[in-house]
């Protein structure tokens, strides 16, 4: 033993040095484990808003064509009585509805489609309902 010369380092230094490298080993490991599973939970949360968003979609298909059933039940009404004036009313505003869209652009294609062709439809309900109003009217005159 040299007096003289410094002491060695302690030995426990190393371990010192390994045993952090394991704690930031386990640390970077927790981070891994916590990004997965933040990531997990993401993906289940937009397959969940995706599948909301499904079921929207299916219902607002389905409401417009409850809506569209009811409209062409009402159309047909007004024509076997004969109601030119409803028929006209709904006509008109179709017509307004169609040149909003018209004015959105080439986004509302379909939906400018299918008024137009319920546009043509409600024409022929017009024609109906004016035919069968001036045979009422016809009717009335000549049982006076």
């Amino acid at each position: 033993f040299d007096p003289t010369t410094e002491p060695k380092e302690d030995q426990s230094e190393p371990d010192s040095d390994d045993e952090e490298q394991m704690l930031n080993k386990r640390a970077r490991l927790e981070q891994i484990t916590q990004e997965r599973e933040r990531t997990s939970t993401e993906l289940h949360q937009m397959n969940y808003l995706n599948y909301i968003q499904r079921i929207a979609a299916i219902q607002h298909q389905q409401q417009q064509q409850q809506q569209l059933q009811l409209h062409q039940h009402m159309l047909q009404q007004a024509a076997e009585t004969g109601n030119v004036q409803f028929i006209a009313q709904f006509a008109q505003q179709v017509q307004q509805h169609l040149v909003h869209l018209v004015q959105q652009g080439d986004k509302t294609a379909p939906e400018q489609q299918r008024l137009r062709q319920g546009l043509e439809v409600m024409q022929r309900y017009l024609a109906h309902a004016r035919m069968v109003h001036e045979r009422r009217g016809l009717l009335a005159q000549q049982q006076h």
